[in-house]
């Protein structure tokens, strides 16, 4: 069979590639080795080289003293003299030779491999597919036609929205947000559109963390001496992030690391999100105002009493934030109209962090409760999708994203699990 083949030729790709790889490694210990091995000879050459020389000087003591008269060993002791102290500086370089250190070898297998050892589940998958006897004949026009309608009814039925019970999550790979100088404090994340992850830890270490797919950090953007509280992504090249109480919006470019400008708020600013140019954000006891990217303008959306730590997300014309006071989720459209309000202790206390799938079930990190909820895409439904034993403690930083159907979390100390959704 055609597949068979196919799996004996990727088979015979991997196992050439990792015997490619363990030689290349096993080369460069021997290399290492031959270049130690040549340097410790070198320094015993030296060493034999610097004792015989010592040797030869004892020798020439003795016969001075046996056969020489006093002047003649007055003569030829100071002569030996300073033989005697080249020699000794010469042990004293030696000794301070790094050629004397201890060495260890050691082998890091790259954490590439490791992942892809754990993240391999399958050599692939078998699909049973079957062809009907009346495909091989020609068949009537409304025969095609009565074919052609159920597939665009089956097509249908499989394009019906996800509900929010029907919405599972899978841990797919877990990260480590590397320490600052000072406690992690980790309050937002998101997906890049380069695959990467930025984790905000700004309250005491004042900085964005990039870090790979495979866990690896990609370095960091410093925002001090501002505070950091929440971002969203504007196009490939540029995330915004909101500074808290430091009351600005800064523009920061992925690739230099570097914040290309900064824009007041006037108050503070805490959630942020940003759909079809126009960034929305909460500010506190003002509500949700929106910055028009084109024109620089702000407005405002939605007039509340905004908490502080009040996290927003959007999704088409529709907007979600959080109220832990209230211990609720509110939805409205961009005219600040209130379409629905989420509220049941039970499941959801001091919500915090929040994100929108592509059916529009909402993602919320109940911090009261330890748990990330999902609220249905009307409001009239909630349920615990990830608890305590899924890692949920302390956890702030939530994002969905949609290109890859992945929910990241991050606790606040920066234990990060990435979930199939």
């Amino acid at each position: 069979m055609k597949f068979q083949s196919e799996i004996k030729e990727i088979r015979e790709k991997l196992v050439n590639l990792f015997d490619k790889l363990e030689r290349r490694l096993q080369d460069e210990l021997e290399s290492i080795e031959k270049k130690i091995i040549q340097q410790s000879e070198d320094f015993i050459k030296e060493v034999t080289d610097g004792k015989n020389k010592v040797m030869k000087i004892q020798e020439n003591i003795d016969a001075i003293k046996k056969h020489a008269t006093d002047f003649q060993a007055f003569v030829g002791m100071n002569e030996l003299k300073d033989d005697v102290e080249n020699k000794k500086k010469h042990l004293q370089v030696l000794y301070g030779d790094t050629r004397l250190d201890r060495i260890n070898i050691h082998c890091n297998i790259n954490e590439k491999i490791k992942h892809f050892l754990i993240d391999l589940q399958t050599f692939g998958d078998i699909q049973e597919e079957r062809s009907s006897a009346k495909d091989l004949f020609s068949v009537d026009i409304q025969h095609t036609n009565e074919t052609h309608d159920k597939s665009k009814t089956s097509e249908s039925k499989t394009h019906k929205s996800r509900s929010e019970s029907a919405v599972k999550a899978k841990v797919k790979r877990t990260l480590i947000v590397p320490a600052g100088s000072n406690k992690n404090t980790i309050t937002s994340c998101a997906i890049l559109p380069n695959g990467k992850f930025a984790f905000v830890d700004g309250t005491y270490n004042h900085r964005i963390v990039i870090m790979d797919s495979t866990g690896t950090s990609s370095g960091e953007i410093s925002l001090s001496p501002l505070f950091a509280f929440d971002v969203t992504c504007i196009d490939n090249k540029t995330i915004a992030i909101t500074t808290g109480s430091s009351g600005q919006i800064a523009f920061a470019n992925i690739l230099s690391k570097k914040i290309k400008k900064s824009i007041g708020t006037t108050w503070q600013c805490d959630g942020i999100t940003h759909v079809d140019g126009k960034v929305i954000f909460s500010v506190y006891s003002k509500g949700i105002h929106v910055l028009h990217l084109d024109t620089g303008h702000i407005s405002v959306i939605h007039k509340a009493n905004i908490t502080v730590d009040t996290y927003v997300t959007s999704l088409g014309d529709k907007i979600y934030h959080t109220n832990w006071k209230t211990n609720s989720v509110t939805c409205f459209d961009m005219d600040g109209n209130s379409l629905w309000t989420y509220e049941d202790e039970k499941v959801l206390k001091k919500p915090r962090g929040i994100a929108v799938d592509t059916q529009h079930n909402v993602y919320v990190a109940s911090l009261g409760t330890e748990s990330i909820i999902v609220i249905s895409s009307n409001g009239k439904e909630g349920r615990q999708l990830l608890t305590k034993k899924d890692g949920i403690e302390n956890v702030r930083a939530i994002y969905y994203d949609k290109v890859s159907n992945c929910l990241l979390v991050c606790t606040l100390s920066g234990s990060a699990f990435l979930f199939e959704i």
